[in-house]
């Protein structure tokens, strides 16, 4: 849905709701949010009585939702009571009010039972005990049993809406009868025997009347909860490991390659029990790759509680390390610390998260990883704990792979059959994760939540580092927190706002930044180039709502080439230009990352590369502005330039729209860059060229920059600066960069001028303006 109904959509919306919902709640639960969200809109424009009914309905559907999401049914009661109030003959609605009622009433009384006094126990110990089995019953008396009559005569009340009559009720209410008579009984021997107590001396045969009459009241509560199991909303035995694998969200594959494990090792355990023997025994070591937050240490747990539930494992339990945990700092040390490991491990799981941090390529020789390595090998393979512990291993997948190759006997240590590879999560799979953290806090996202989730989470998602279903659980924590400031400056919410989360609760708050567009044109000249940005944001736009109507649209190259000399606005282009690609929604961060030949070329074979492509996944959906790019010509043999750009135009095919690259240089040198890779001129379809400033362009940067400080040139002040840019003509070096330099020198000579009139006190026009004088960037202007 996720669109504003008209009012007859609506109402057709909620019947059809209200005839599905107990098919399968959770399939509908955006929905109905959704429904909800739209109702204070006919609240304002409809009839009280049109809308009777199909308010009702809703709150039924709302009300049945938090009944089926929690084993408690929490929350259930407020929406059904609203809805039987405004449609009393609601059927469907009343048998969920008795589900609730019943629910509550049956798990009353679990916090209360009383135990028997003893003999031996010291008089003031006793008249302590009798003291509080008092308060108890008052707590009973004042609490427990004034909300069962409530529950009682409203679960009478319900029986009226209902066709199938119940005596449940009656049943209930001759039981608490017999309950007050029998606290009163408790009570009074209580009271009794608390008053016979004189020093060392109580009567036997009282403290055997009052411990009698306890037995009998701990008996009725267990009658009762015997009687009332049935309606009661406890949670659910826990699952085993398999059941609990099975509800994770996506990892289809994995979980079909553990089922195959588990019933291989199930297989082997069996035939170990008719006792058949192996040589040659089956590790339960193991290596799982992926991403951040694809469910690494979820699965090394289960994994943990498989082999213990099948008793190839004394216990469950992971010790969970990583490097600083294994690796020491002086000879001897690591041995140490991997061994107390190990032994914590012992009848477990050993959990090595990043363990490719133990031993990386080119390490320095004084590097313990390797030690660490060796150590847990042979722990794994002889002495005392060998076959007494389970190692997995948790990393990235492609810095596993290199560090599984790097390690030979380490990885013949790891059977294929325990290699896993956990995926990335796929949009839907992320979305229904959201959903799940919401409904085990409480909440339910209605369908515009959903989409504006799917929008939080497509931002995040630029490159290898982001989190999967953790980010997307601290995304749904955040739209919760959002919920408290709603509180500032209120006393109270609406009902619904502790319960269901909207669209504006997945807002992030933006800093109030100026559209990038008002700031291409506050920029002094670039009159061309402004128009071209123009037309292209005009395209942007126009593209994005085709894109809304199902129309086609033209998929677009956004690497561009900026040639200009030192000054004439590349850079400041360049971020505003990654700015208006983000605000067009091409780029998921819009931000700009600015770089030279020195953090791209290394000096060694190899290193190149990695250097390139640490810059580019810094630059992921943003602009990657290489200035000066004329430098990456290779210049002779030893120059590795080519690796580099070889890398960029192998990593713009690779991440796509993600990334868009901006090379920038002096005008002659473009076509000599494009002719080092041909890869690299069919990629770079927009060139904008920065003029140098004009005279007049120069003094008007020059009072803007001057202005944004807070200063004012006097008339003086700028026809000496007209007076020295006149000179520079022609030179131009500089451009804007001069004309601020320029301005930054005066405010210092502006500074020392006033100090040295001996003054300590000046006005606002002394401290603004800038006089003739403090123009002397250079000695040579008169």
């Amino acid at each position: 849905m996720n669109r504003i109904l008209q009012f007859d959509e609506w109402t057709e919306a909620v019947g059809g709701l209200f005839h599905e919902i107990e098919q399968a709640p959770q399939r509908f639960e955006a929905r109905a949010a959704e429904l909800y969200a739209q109702l204070s809109r006919w609240k304002e424009q409809m009839d009280e009585e049109q809308l009777r009914p199909w308010e009702a309905m809703l709150y039924t559907c709302l009300g049945i939702l938090q009944w089926n999401s929690q084993p408690e049914g929490k929350g259930a009661e407020s929406w059904l009571r609203r809805a039987v109030d405004l449609a009393p003959e609601l059927e469907k609605a009343w048998k969920y009010m008795k589900l609730v009622l019943l629910a509550e009433l049956a798990s009353l009384f679990d916090d209360i039972s009383f135990f028997p006094l003893r003999q031996v126990d010291p008089s003031e110990r006793r008249k302590q005990k009798t003291l509080e089995v008092l308060q108890g019953i008052e707590r009973l008396t004042g609490e427990k049993i004034k909300l069962a009559e409530r529950w009682i005569a409203e679960g009478k009340a319900t029986e009226k809406h209902l066709a199938a009559k119940d005596i449940v009720w009656e049943e209930a209410s001759a039981w608490l009868a017999g309950l007050s008579e029998l606290v009163r009984e408790v009570e009074a021997c209580a009271m009794a025997y608390h008053q016979s107590i004189s020093g060392l001396y109580a009567p036997e045969e009282m403290l055997r009347e009052f411990n009698e009459a306890l037995e009998r009241l701990n008996a009725y509560f267990e009658d009762w909860n015997t009687a009332m199991v049935g309606y009661r909303r406890e949670a659910k035995q826990s699952p085993s490991a398999l059941e609990r694998l099975d509800a994770l969200v996506g990892m289809k594959d994995i979980k079909k390659r553990i089922h195959d494990l588990y019933y291989f090792l199930l297989y082997l355990t069996k035939r170990r029990e008719l006792g058949f023997k192996m040589q040659d025994e089956i590790g339960l070591h193991a290596i799982l790759m992926g991403n951040p937050g694809t469910g690494k240490t979820t699965i090394a747990r289960l994994l943990a509680e498989i082999y213990h539930e099948l008793g190839l494992l004394e216990r469950s339990s992971v010790i969970e390390v990583d490097r600083s945990q294994l690796v020491g700092s002086y000879v001897g040390h690591t041995e140490q610390k991997v061994m107390e490991a190990v032994q914590r491990a012992v009848g477990g799981v050993l959990f090595i998260d990043e363990a490719y941090s133990l031993k990386r390529a080119g390490s320095a020789e004084n590097d313990f990883g390797q030690v660490a390595i060796d150590t847990l090998v042979a722990a794994m393979t002889g002495g005392e704990y060998a076959g007494k512990f389970a190692v997995i291993l948790a990393g990235y997948p492609e810095e596993m792979r290199n560090f599984l190759l790097a390690n030979p006997g380490l990885r013949s240590r790891f059977p294929e059959i325990g290699h896993f590879y956990l995926p990335d999560f796929t949009m839907d799979e992320l979305v229904a994760i959201g959903q799940m953290v919401a409904r085990n806090n409480q909440f339910v996202l209605t369908e515009s939540a959903v989409a504006a989730l799917k929008e939080r989470i497509e931002v995040e998602r630029v490159d290898a580092t982001f989190g999967n279903a953790r980010t997307v659980k601290n995304i749904v924590l955040d739209a919760i927190t959002a919920k408290g400031r709603k509180l500032k400056g209120k006393e109270e919410l609406p009902a619904d706002e502790f319960t269901i989360l909207y669209a504006e609760d997945f807002a992030r708050p933006l800093p109030q930044a100026k559209p990038a567009t008002e700031r291409l044109h506050a920029l002094v000249g670039l009159k061309e180039i402004k128009e071209e940005i123009k037309t292209l944001f005009a395209l942007l736009s126009i593209q994005r709502k085709r894109k809304e109507q199902g129309l086609p649209v033209t998929p677009l190259q956004f690497h561009a080439f900026f040639s200009g000399n030192p000054g004439t606005g590349k850079t400041t282009v360049a971020e505003i230009y990654a700015s208006i690609l983000k605000e067009a929604g091409i780029l998921k961060r819009g931000h700009l990352v600015t770089v030279g030949r020195a953090d791209l070329v290394a000096e060694y074979v190899g290193q190149t590369a990695v250097k390139t492509r640490r810059k580019i996944t810094e630059a992921l959906g943003g602009v990657l502005f290489i200035d000066e790019a004329h430098a990456l010509i290779p210049s002779g043999s030893n120059d590795y330039s080519a690796e580099a750009i070889d890398t960029l135009v192998e990593e713009m095919t690779k991440h796509k729209e993600n990334l868009v690259v901006v090379l920038a240089g002096y005008p002659g040198f473009i076509e000599q860059l494009l002719d080092t890779n041909p890869g690299l001129r069919s990629r770079f379809k927009k060139y904008f060229h920065f003029p140098d400033y004009s005279l007049q362009e120069l003094l008007e940067v020059a009072r803007t920059y001057a202005a944004e400080q807070g200063y004012q040139l006097s008339l003086e002040a700028i026809n000496r600066l007209r007076r020295y840019f006149e000179q520079r003509s022609g030179e131009r070096s500089g451009n804007a960069r001069l004309a601020r330099d320029v301005i930054e020198e005066a405010m210092q000579r502006q500074a020392r001028r006033l100090m040295d009139t001996g003054h300590t006190a000046f006005t606002r026009e002394e401290l603004m303006r800038l006089e003739e004088s403090d123009i002397r960037p250079f000695p040579f202007l008169s």
